[in-house]
């Protein structure tokens, strides 16, 4: 698992704050998904 960089953490909080409800759910999926990623992934 790769650390997030203060760089990547600011963009993902400014698309967050620029962001509609619909692309705010996914933009949080995906930064929840790299840190913690799912069962099936971690089998690979």
């Amino acid at each position: 698992m790769q650390d997030m960089t203060t760089d990547e953490l600011a963009e993902l909080l400014t698309q967050l704050e620029l962001s509609t409800e619909d692309s705010r759910d996914e933009l949080l999926t995906d930064f929840l998904v790299r840190p913690y990623p799912t069962k099936s992934t971690q089998d690979n």
